[in-house]
This record gives C-alpha cells, sequence and structure tokens, in this order.
C-alpha cells in the first residue's frame, strides 16, 4: 500500500479512537455533574437524540466550537494539541523536486523516501541517502516561505537522528533562489555547501563533507 494510503488509513483510525474516547469523556462527565441529556441539551441548543448519539460515539464530525461549548456545559475544557507525525502528504511541485534530485544519488548510496528520524520519534525527513559511514537527510520544498524558521526545524530533526549531513533541497525557481538570499549570510555559513559541490559528490557516492542548499 502506498505511504499516502497507509497514512490516511491510521488517520481515519485515530479519528474514530478519538470520537469513542470524546464520546465516552463527555457522558461520564455529565453524569458526574448530575445533569440529564434534556439539560445539556438546552444548554447547547440542540436536541435531546444529537446528546445521546454523540455520547455514543454515533454522531456525525461536529465542529470544534461545539466541543468546546459541550465540554464547558459538563464541567470540563476542551484541549487539542498537535505535533509533528512524519512527512506531510506531498504535493505535485515536491514530487517534481524529488525526481529531479534522484538520479544523482548513485549507488553504493541507498535512496530513501520519508526517512524516520528515529525509531521512537514520528518525524522524518522527506528522503535520505544511506551508505556505510554517512547518512544524508533531504529536506525538500517545491515553494519556500520561511527558509530561517525551515531550516532550524531541520537542523533539530539533523542533530536527533544523528545524521552526518543535511542538504535543503529546493525547486529551481526565481522566487526560491530569492528567498534563501534574503534569509542572508547565516542561512550560507550553516549550509555552505552549492548545489554543484552536493550533486557532484552524490554522484560520484560520497560523503560531502558539509550540509547544503541544492536547487534543482
Amino acid at each position: 500500500m502506498p505511504a499516502t494510503l497507509r497514512r490516511m488509513d491510521e488517520a481515519n483510525r485515530r479519528a474514530e479512537r478519538v470520537r469513542r474516547d470524546l464520546a465516552e469523556e463527555l457522558r461520564r462527565s455529565r453524569i458526574q455533574c448530575g445533569l440529564s441529556q434534556e439539560a445539556v441539551a438546552q444548554a447547547l441548543g440542540c436536541d435531546k437524540a444529537t446528546i445521546s448519539r454523540l455520547e455514543r460515539g454515533l454522531g456525525p464530525d461536529i465542529g470544534v466550537g461545539h466541543l468546546v461549548r459541550h465540554a464547558s456545559v459538563v464541567g470540563l475544557v476542551l484541549r487539542l494539541d498537535l505535533f509533528p507525525a512524519g512527512a506531510p502528504i506531498r504535493d505535485a511541485g515536491q514530487l517534481k523536486v524529488l525526481n529531479r534530485l534522484q538520479p544523482h544519488v548513485r549507488p553504493p548510496f541507498v535512496w530513501l523516501l520519508e526517512m524516520p528520524v528515529g525509531p521512537n520519534d514520528l518525524r522524518a525527513f522527506d528522503a535520505g541517502a544511506v551508505m556505510p559511514g554517512c547518512r544524508i537527510g533531504f529536506e525538500v520544498w517545491s515553494r519556500v516561505r520561511d527558509v530561517q524558521a525551515q531550516a532550524r526545524s531541520s537542523q533539530r530533526k539533523k542533530v536527533d537522528a544523528r545524521l552526518d549531513r543535511l542538504i535543503l533541497v529546493f525547486g529551481e525557481t526565481a522566487a526560491n533562489r530569492s528567498a534563501v538570499r534574503d534569509a542572508g549570510d547565516a542561512l550560507r555559513r550553516a549550509f555552505p555547501l552549492t548545489t554543484r559541490q552536493v550533486l557532484t559528490a552524490l554522484r560520484q557516492a560520497r560523503d560531502p563533507g558539509e550540509d547544503g542548499l541544492v536547487f534543482v
């Protein structure tokens, strides 16, 4: 099964678990507060049948606003957190950049797609090139917005993954080159290798020696 379909399948299972867990929490807290379903429905401006369905995890998808109000009525505070869960679903532009990069990676390097940061870490690099003595992570963007923020996030991942090299890969556009120039000398000091230097090292199947920026 393709990685995107696996990720969506897992997301659907997670959504169902969250729905059931929320339903049970809302039901249990309502009972502890001594409230009837009719009282909760009246406070929320809906009918009892809606509350009954929600408490059994049978209701349709509902908005965050309703959940916040429903939780408040039964003495709860809803808190939502988001955290990285690996590479996002790629757009067509990013796939094109990856496809232009891959032919430069020659054996004995092994090309990896969505290389995990670690066994217990949900983050991943967009791609990787691995051979004995050298592990390279690639972060790939077809359109870059905040280069410095994206670079900092990638550098943290490099440290956590204990990679040898980190290569930031951008689609070859005037806008992307302008964004990198605007990021200033600090970015170039952190990623000193040029496109030619990085791609030459990959084609020669050797460690580039430092981190770099690539436009393809």
